[in-house]
Order: structure tokens, then sequence, then C-alpha cells
């Protein structure tokens, strides 16, 4: 059995086929640095970018440790274990239409 740990700022739910999993989060989540970026005009309306730094709070890996963390911190450390909610497919909406839980987590590695 792993050891999950939420490093978001949220709530996590995980919806299995027996059950709802909670993982709360961490006093300390995970954090991306972005910078926003003034790219101009384009026909009177603002173009803003955004560039990514650096990882803040993102432990090192550990045996047996799973980490949840945001998508772009996913995409961005390219780590085993790290996970992010899988928002595309099987997301659980409440009465709101806001996202309850999802079924999977999604992990990002590099394609060889």
């Amino acid at each position: 059995m792993k050891n999950i740990i939420n490093l978001t700022p949220h709530i996590i739910r995980v919806q299995t086929q027996n059950e709802t999993i909670e993982f709360l989060p961490t006093n300390i989540p995970a954090r991306m640095e972005v910078v926003q970026l003034d790219l101009g005009m384009i026909n009177g309306i603002s173009v803003r970018g955004s560039s990514y730094g650096n990882i803040s709070d993102l432990p090192e890996p550990q045996e047996n440790t799973i980490y949840i963390v945001s998508t772009l911190i996913a995409q961005r450390a390219k780590r085993l274990d790290l996970v992010s909610p899988d928002t595309f497919n099987g997301v659980i909406r409440d009465k709101d239409n806001r996202i309850f839980a999802v079924t999977a987590f999604q992990c990002f590695v590099e394609n060889k």
C-alpha cells in the first residue's frame, strides 16, 4: 500500500468502484512560480502571457510515497511519484456542476 500525500491546497476526492476516498491538503502545498508578461494588444485587447518558473515546496521522492500535485507541476516535473486529478475523464460533479470527485489520477512522463 502506498502513502498518498496531497500537496494541493484543495481536498481531493477519488471515486472508486466501492467508495469515495478523500485526501486532505497538507499545510504547505507545492507551488510553481508564474510570471505574467504583457505581450501587447490585438485589436484593442490586451494579450498576456504566462511564463512558468521554479517549483517550490515539492519533497524529494520517497519510497512508497505518491504526491498529489497540480497538473502544471506534474507536467513540469515529470516524476513517476507525482500525480494530479484526471479532470479529462470520469469527472463526478455536484448539483451546482462543480467537480466533486475524479475517478482516476494522471501522471506525466517523458514519451520515449
